[in-house]
């Protein structure tokens, strides 16, 4: 079903809904150095940020971060607020808005902050019998219950999941501990609006192919064939949109790292999109997200532009970038994408130099995506491909009078009246065409040049 954008307003008062491309908050490399790239974010309903951290030349204790809309500022004691040996750092907003965590200090703990920072149960918040390696948060938005999978060391790192029961102010597990056949790698969660939690992971005991299962109310089982893709699985990450559809993004050793993109049928795993492979490089470091209409959001570091940050969106059947590709200034590690209440989205991670890792956030205003987007039945006016690194296609039943394309600060960069327009003399970035028609009537539409 094609979409069309159609704003009653001027030229330039549109050109500034679309000038926002991705932007850092704040600074970039805003944190002192982070300890081994321990690094998470999570993202407030009303569009804070919040990092979770560890700075190796400050304190040797995990600390959180909020934007306060002109600084990044403590939350919580500035000093951290854990043991001092954290790993394995995760946070989550829950749907009180409050930020829930859970890290290793030899044993996993959870913690929520409200007014401050409290543990989740008793025993300091501990829920582990030693190390929890390969962890990964999510809460429930059913039920506000956070749940963690992880590596259970103690257990020969076979997948146990905990879930915090809010009501009994307890960690239970969910199903039997230390339940999967054999040693677990990059263990990644979603629960589905029914509180069925899914995970995705490296089956060592399937040659390290990538597996996924639930728990169906007694035992976990898998989700279609353990092991489905021939290919060692790495840098696994999964998410569930509002219909209760499973889609996997992970890492395919055997073709270089490139990254690959799943949904489950109900039957099978199968492509999403035109083909099974979806980036151009290697991807790692990988996070997939929804968006409050269930379209599919993936960000990795891009072997492919100096290991920089990549986000793309599938859209009308294929995958597009949102923005530019390798848009970060350095080379990124440890991903975590968010989006807020507003559909807005944000993308935190370690960003390097020539000397160490700082953490960075940045933030890409989706509504430069679909601001008043309407469906017109009779398709009045297309712009495809968009985004394009070379030509443009104008496809209307009107007749043009007048093409023009500018930049986000009002320049004319192209006037013309042929439809097929050569935009590969253009900078990467987000443009404005105005069309003109016979009659005068002006349809203004956005496009993104890679």
């Amino acid at each position: 079903m094609k979409k069309i954008l159609f704003i009653s307003i001027t030229l330039f008062s549109t050109i500034s809904l679309f000038s926002q491309n991705w932007e850092y908050v704040g600074d970039d490399r805003f944190s002192g150095a982070i300890y081994a790239n321990i690094f998470n974010m999570t993202v407030t309903k009303d569009g804070k940020p919040i990092v979770y951290l560890k700075e190796d030349r400050q304190s040797n204790r995990a600390k959180a971060r909020i934007f306060n809309g002109t600084d990044w500022i403590a939350y919580g004691p500035e000093n951290g607020f854990g043991p001092g040996s954290e790993s394995e750092l995760n946070i989550e907003t829950d749907n009180d808005n409050n930020v829930v965590v859970v890290y290793e200090a030899v044993r996993g703990y959870g913690k929520r902050y409200s007014d401050r920072w409290r543990d989740l149960g008793g025993g300091s918040g501990v829920f582990s019998s030693g190390r929890t390696n390969y962890m990964d948060l999510v809460v429930s938005k059913k039920s506000n219950n956070p749940y963690v999978v992880y590596a259970d060391e103690p257990n020969r790192n076979r997948a146990t999941v905990r879930k915090f029961n809010n009501t009994a102010r307890a960690w239970e597990f969910v199903g039997n501990f230390a339940f999967t056949n054999n040693i677990v790698r990059f263990t990644t969660i979603a629960v589905d609006t029914n509180e069925t939690p899914y995970i995705a992971f490296q089956d060592r005991s399937l040659s390290a192919k990538i597996s996924v299962m639930k728990f169906d109310g007694t035992n976990w089982v898998y989700v279609g064939d353990g092991g489905f893709i021939d290919g060692e699985a790495q840098y696994t990450s999964i998410a569930i949109n509002s219909k209760n559809e499973v889609y996997i993004f992970y890492s395919n050793k055997e073709n270089g790292n490139k990254g690959i993109v799943k949904k489950f049928d109900g039957t099978n795993w199968v492509n999403v999109g035109s083909s099974e492979i979806v980036t151009s490089g290697s991807a790692i470091f990988n996070q997939i997200k929804f968006s409050k209409n269930d379209t599919p959001y993936i960000a990795f570091k891009d072997g492919a532009n100096e290991g920089k940050t990549t986000v793309m969106r599938f859209s009308k059947n294929d995958w597009e970038t949102v923005g530019k590709v390798g848009f970060s200034n350095g080379s990124a590690n440890v991903l975590s994408l968010h989006f807020d209440d507003s559909g807005n989205l944000f993308l935190g991670f370690s960003e390097a130099n020539n000397v160490d890792f700082r953490a960075s956030v940045m933030k890409f205003d989706t509504t430069t995506l679909s601001i008043n987007e309407t469906k017109f039945k009779d398709d009045k006016l297309e712009v495809f491909p968009n985004p394009s690194s070379n030509f443009i296609e104008i496809k209307t039943s009107a007749n043009i009078k007048e093409i023009c394309i500018y930049n986000t600060l009002g320049q004319r960069k192209i006037k013309q009246k042929i439809r097929k327009i050569d935009v590969s003399e253009l900078n990467s970035g987000v443009y404005i065409l105005s069309v003109i028609t016979s009659n005068g009537k002006k349809e203004i539409r956005k496009f993104i040049k890679n």
